[in-house]
């Protein structure tokens, strides 16, 4: 089995997920440098950007659904689509994966001002806006991963937010979330995108435990504020790698907070 790229060399995924591609093995699929790609100027990952591939309302289907090849034929139209555009990892129907950039090393240009310290994640969608189940669940999987991998804590807007009819930009987000920690989706920085990702994929993680914060009442900062104080560490509100450090110090898996536990 295959695996994804960190600083040069290919890490395994956890099960529960399709075969996986990367850009090493198939360099066929590789972010082309300069448009759809540069180096990071920092090396700290500390969001996720979730995204559909058509911006299209979701119609989400039953089980697994067909491989459509997406690997070969996103790195295709993002070559040659003549914008800056292209992401880290993407999810097939089948819940295939393809990494198709450094997860570390490299910003993809997938969330405009987000970009620096992201990791963007494509789900395949097709022009009638079919997802299915078990991608919403891979992609679920994907993203627990990559928290563990890069301390990125467990949290993300408040799922229930997709649902209204007003912009889900948050401007915090689309100013470059330097101050933010967590998965969010492409509607959270664009206007534009106000289909993308979707609320399914928000409601499958709040399922699995990830916390919902008001991140434009930015009662994240309020919160991380009180566990920084506790820590003895300078409360600036930003769970970064310092909080992480002394998270796991505690005894918190990779350094991350389960939000319930009590810290004295």
């Amino acid at each position: 089995m295959s695996g994804v790229v960190i600083a040069g060399k290919v890490e395994l995924l956890p099960r529960g997920l399709g075969p996986v591609y990367n850009f090493l093995e198939r360099p066929e699929i590789a972010l082309r440098a300069g448009e759809d790609k540069r180096p990071r100027h920092g090396r700290w990952v500390h969001t996720i950007g979730v995204h559909n591939t058509k911006n299209r309302k979701t119609r989400v289907e039953p089980g697994t659904g067909p491989s459509t090849d997406l690997a070969g034929r996103v790195a295709r139209y993002w070559s040659t689509d003549r914008r800056n555009a292209g992401a880290h990892l993407c999810v097939d129907w089948d819940c295939a994966v393809s990494c198709h950039c450094d997860l570390l090393h490299d910003a993809a240009y997938h969330m405009g001002s987000f970009n620096e310290g992201s990791i963007g994640i494509e789900m395949y969608q097709n022009d009638a806006g079919t997802l299915y189940e078990a991608q919403i669940a891979a992609t679920v999987t994907l993203i627990e991963w990559l928290c563990r991998r890069f301390n990125i804590q467990r949290q993300m807007p408040a799922a229930g937010s997709s649902h209204s009819a007003h912009s889900k930009v948050l401007a915090r987000v689309a100013a470059g979330g330097t101050n933010c920690v967590g998965v969010f989706g492409h509607w959270h920085n664009s206007e534009a995108k106000q289909e993308d990702p979707g609320r399914e994929i928000f409601e499958a993680l709040a399922k699995a435990g990830f916390h919902e914060f008001d991140f434009g009442a930015e009662d994240d900062l309020d919160y991380w504020e009180t566990i920084q104080a506790k820590l003895g560490l300078h409360a600036d509100g930003i769970p970064g790698p310092m909080t992480c450090d002394a998270l796991q110090a505690r005894g918190f898996d990779c350094g991350l907070y389960d939000l319930t536990t009590e810290i004295t």
